[in-house]
């Protein structure tokens, strides 16, 4: 049975897009743990997120967002096709955001996708297609691969100007 607080969480994350009921997150009191998947299969590291902590810590660990991995990987890999058009995005709720609209999406986990796991990615039988934020740092990860654009926050828009923005991509 759950209790107060994990129900909580869980609408939370609903309310952000996230259905804990359909996609894979571990829930503990204040905490959501996110896998993170390599490609092979294996588990590579995870992500908490805490809605109620801080966003920049003293100790990283304490923030509201902390990452640990073994190396660089993306979130939402055990979600992908065979093949097809996939967006990258900066965070889980932006990539969540276009797969409730019906597209393939994982998350960067960040702005900047490391030369080995671009490499990496370059191989596989996606077209990825890098969906920035609106800043400095957006525009530069939306030139990632070929294609790619910036946006307002995925994850603040309605399903209809996702899809605006996404279907241009998968035509």
């Amino acid at each position: 049975m759950m209790d107060g607080e994990e129900f909580l969480l869980k609408a939370h994350l609903l309310s952000r897009g996230f259905d804990a009921d359909r996609l894979r997150v571990v829930l503990a009191p204040g905490v959501a743990t996110f896998y993170l998947w390599g490609f092979d299969g294996k588990l590579r590291g995870y992500q908490h997120y805490k809605p109620h902590a801080e966003k920049n810590c003293k100790n990283p660990k304490d923030a509201r967002y902390f990452t640990r991995t073994t190396r660089p990987c993306l979130w939402g890999t055990e979600y992908l096709p065979e093949r097809g058009v996939v967006f990258v995005t900066e965070s889980i709720f932006k990539a969540v955001a276009l797969m409730n609209c019906g597209f393939n999406a994982v998350s960067a986990l960040g702005s900047n996708i490391p030369a080995d796991l671009r490499q990496q990615m370059s191989l596989l039988p996606y077209e990825w297609v890098c969906a920035g934020d609106n800043d400095k740092a957006g525009l530069k990860f939306s030139k990632t691969f070929t294609r790619g654009f910036v946006s307002n926050d995925l994850d603040e828009l309605c399903e209809e100007e996702i899809t605006y923005l996404a279907r241009k991509f998968t035509r």
